[in-house]
């Protein structure tokens, strides 16, 4: 067993235990703009492994436990055409992941209109959103500062919400933030 599988159940035990996350269930929706890694994290989630995906066409339904919490995940596409389709899950889970391609720089307009719709939709101020700076492993990979600006997150944003928001540097291939992304979440739910 190595050091994360370890460390990781002895959270999952500590808070099922100490804090009384046994058997609790969450669902939540995974959006951001095509190829953030929105099937990567699932699949990683489910099964542990990484693998390449083809554009998602349709939405799909993922089960994973982390943090002492089973989840149930909706991975909805993140291309043009299926955007309309977010809100119809959104507003009937208890959370929401919000991915980000920290590499595309050329997209990060395109990614803080979609967050701010998100943020500026008041039936949801009360659902705890992560949100996954993702592929922070390649060298091209942007800095949280300039994400966070680019995005529009600055303090007044994310204090102007019932539920908290938090960002979270990750690398889904590499496993970097997942896990302490998902704890965090843990306690918000």
């Amino acid at each position: 067993m190595d050091f994360l599988s370890y460390f990781s159940s002895w959270f999952d035990y500590f808070m099922s235990m100490m804090v009384g996350f046994q058997d609790k269930e969450a669902s939540l929706v995974v959006i951001g703009l095509d190829n953030a890694g929105k099937t990567t994290l699932l699949h990683r989630l489910r099964t542990g492994t990484v693998r390449q995906f083809v554009p998602t066409e349709r939405v799909s339904e993922h089960n994973f436990t982390i943090a002492g919490i089973t989840f149930q995940g909706f991975d909805l596409g993140g291309h043009d055409a299926v955007r309309h389709l977010w809100e119809d899950y959104y507003l009937d889970t208890d959370a929401i992941i919000f991915m980000v391609d920290s590499c595309d720089v050329r997209r990060f307009e395109e990614a803080k209109d979609e967050i701010q719709e998100l943020l500026d939709y008041d039936p949801i101020n009360e659902k705890p959103i992560v949100v996954l700076s993702n592929k922070v492993d390649r060298s091209d990979a942007t800095h949280l500062d300039d994400i966070i600006k680019a995005l529009g997150l600055d303090d007044k944003a994310l204090n102007s919400r019932e539920a908290p928001i938090k960002i979270f540097e990750t690398s889904v291939v590499k496993g970097i933030g997942v896990e302490e992304a998902f704890k965090w979440l843990s306690t918000k739910l």
